[in-house]
């Protein structure tokens, strides 16, 4: 059986602090759509975080980003919203579920401290 899907994929955050989760100076990486004012005025205030435009539920892909950048902590804000599983609901389940266990999987071989996952459309 064929999933249909949408062409956009999930997205994640994740982070890099030195010392604590409020480090303000600490560089940051955004997994994601570029699209959205909330992300203009993070680029506006923070001209060093970095655009990486990746599929979230990826395991090769977001391992290296965590590798690569040597990120610590994940903020794990993926998500394919409720509306978009009226259309695609096998591909919205299997991307939500794919983006977890990525991050799950991540953490479990040791190559972030912590993972923090939010979630309010699952």
């Amino acid at each position: 059986m064929e999933i249909a899907e949408p062409p956009v994929r999930g997205v994640g955050i994740a982070s890099k602090a030195s010392s604590s989760l409020g480090n303000r100076h600490s560089p940051v990486g955004y997994c994601g759509s570029e699209s959205g004012f909330w992300l203009n005025e993070a680029l506006a205030k923070r001209p060093d975080l970095e655009i990486i435009r990746l599929d979230a539920s990826d395991l090769a892909a977001m391992q290296d980003v965590v590798t690569n950048h040597k990120i610590d902590t994940v903020f794990d804000l993926a998500v394919v919203p409720l509306p978009t599983s009226l259309t695609y609901p096998a591909w919205t389940v299997q991307t939500n579920v794919g983006i977890v266990t990525t991050f799950c999987e991540i953490a479990r071989r040791g190559l972030i401290d912590r993972l923090i996952h939010i979630s309010s459309s699952e």
